[in-house]
């Protein structure tokens, strides 16, 4: 799950150097998502100590 979670944050960093997003909203978007992800990675690490 973990290695998920990271491979799918990579992937949203990627997609954001790619798409050279610009736009707030675009950004504001992709930001919000990388967050939801970032912290259910940080759960997911939580709970496997």
């Amino acid at each position: 799950k973990t290695i998920e979670l990271m491979s799918k944050f990579n992937e949203l960093d990627e997609e954001v150097e790619e798409q050279n997003i610009n736009l707030y909203e675009d950004l504001q978007r992709v930001d919000q998502h990388a967050s939801e992800t970032l912290i259910e990675l940080i759960v997911s690490n939580t709970k496997s100590f």
